[in-house]
């Protein structure tokens, strides 16, 4: 359930108004690292109201942290037991169907697929992980929208779970952990089959492939298929890819497709204008191809996204330099830059020192207990400052965010901007400027003015009709 509300405790009332209405025996919840301290505030509430209720935690924050999200939550006033009752790691698909099964008194928590637990005090596992299938329709549905009641309270901007997993193990990312290293996928006519039914059903034709791993060979089949469909043609999609799929002259036919089956934006994960880092981060490509890939979708208007991270092992001010400059050389149309961020679960912070980089001795509680002051101008911070201020290649993480921030200006000044690609998705179905889009919300979510949030939402639904109408 999910409300645009000015603070923690609006929300949590929402949330317990809702609740009250019909009461479910079970309360999943998605966790985020940045919104830790928010989350723990409105689901004491919660639980305060209905303590019978059984609430389950999952997403990336409970992937990667496991066992350590239980053990440092807080507990239930009067128990020893956390305010979660349960939390899984990995995808969610299987983790459901075995706690139904658990509730039907068919199955002990220890077969649930993913599952942590306490027990006695103690912090306990189920089942391992599941990755099931995502071709068969029966076991991994795509999702019905229809299911959510106040749908026009969300962006008329729907994700696409095309493929999950990733063969290219970057030493720092974390998307392995939640998805496994083999790629599985549906297929293109259950894609794009599943986006018809949302066009007619609610007149959307704005669709961002979420799959951070997105095969050149899917990307190919799910272009010829929105090409064969007739009443699709107003379609406006965008995704994530890697510039080894695009860095060949063999390669421009699919992006022409491509543009004319709707594609507005690509995203790549660049990282950094240094060969060396790239090598050192396992990114399995060169700034060579990286040029090439980028020149050959230039050919199209198709938007060209690239984001970097500094912070990374090897990283100097040479480096930094040097990927400034190929942003620069690149003439993308935005190039977020972010700080990297030691993630458990992979291979940059299970070697360290194979890699250079120096951990903090508390790293892993200091990360999963953030706050949202973190994603807001570094010289505001105030927790967790021991954390932020260890040196890693000299600089700090709150080092490095700064520089991201002063790069990220210098380049918004210079004609680059810094969004990703489904604000290009916003801005064509807003007809506004990308960057207007972004200026506009960045303050207005700073001045937590939800009311502007709301307004714009309305606006987008009113476009979305319209276009449905003609």
């Amino acid at each position: 359930i999910i409300r645009a509300c000015p603070d923690p405790a609006s929300l949590a009332d929402y949330l317990i108004s809702v609740l009250e209405k019909s009461p479910p025996s079970v309360l999943g919840v998605t966790t985020w690292i940045n919104a830790y301290e928010d989350m723990i505030f409105i689901l004491s509430a919660v639980k305060k109201k209905f303590p019978r209720m059984l609430i389950v935690g999952g997403g990336y924050h409970t992937t990667w942290f496991e066992e350590d999200f239980l053990l440092h939550i807080p507990r239930i006033a009067g128990s020893d037991n956390p305010i979660f009752d349960l939390i899984v790691a990995g995808e969610g698909e299987q983790p459901v169907r075995d706690l139904i099964s658990y509730l039907r008194g068919k199955k002990n928590p220890h077969e649930i697929a993913g599952a942590i637990f306490f027990r006695d005090g103690q912090c306990e596992k189920g089942g391992a992980q599941a990755f099931l299938p995502l071709d068969d329709e029966s076991r991994s549905p795509l999702p019905d929208w229809s299911c959510y009641q106040d749908i026009e309270r969300f962006w008329p901007i729907l994700p696409v779970d095309y493929s999950r997993g990733c063969h290219y193990h970057c030493i720092m990312c974390g998307h392995e952990a939640m998805s496994g290293s083999g790629i599985r996928s549906r297929r293109a006519d259950q894609v794009v089959s599943g986006m018809e039914r949302d066009r007619l059903l609610f007149g959307i034709r704005h669709f961002r492939i979420s799959s951070s791993m997105f095969p050149r060979a899917r990307i190919e089949e799910f272009t010829k298929e929105l090409l064969s469909r007739q009443n699709l043609r107003d379609i406006r999609w965008s995704c994530f890819a890697k510039p080894n799929d695009f860095s060949r002259e063999s390669d421009l036919p699919l992006l022409a497709d491509m543009e004319k089956s709707g594609c507005e934006a690509v995203f790549f994960g660049i990282e950094s204008g240094d060969d060396q880092v790239l090598a050192r981060l396992g990114k399995k490509t060169g700034t060579d191809n990286i040029r090439q890939a980028v020149r050959n979708v230039r050919t199209t208007s198709i938007k060209v996204v690239g984001s970097f991270m500094v912070g990374n092992p090897l990283e100097t001010d040479e480096t930094i330099a040097r990927t400034v400059s190929f942003i620069e050389e690149l003439q993308l149309d935005s190039a977020p830059s972010v700080t990297l961020a030691p993630l458990p679960r992979t291979e940059l912070t299970s070697n360290p020192e194979k890699h250079g980089y120096a951990l903090h001795p508390d790293w892993k509680k200091a990360l999963m207990l953030s706050r949202v002051e973190h994603i807001q101008d570094p010289d505001k911070w105030t927790y967790n400052l021991d954390f932020y201020e260890h040196k890693h290649n000299g600089k700090s993480f709150l080092d490095y965010t700064k520089i991201c921030g002063r790069i990220s200006r210098e380049l918004f000044q210079k004609g680059v901007s810094r969004i990703s690609d489904e604000v290009f998705l916003m801005a064509h179905l807003l007809c506004k400027d990308p960057d207007q889009v972004y200026v506009e919300h960045s303050t207005k979510l700073k001045e937590r003015d939800m009311a502007f949030f709301e307004q714009e939402i309305r606006r987008s639904w009113e476009a979305t009709k319209n276009a449905a109408q003609q």
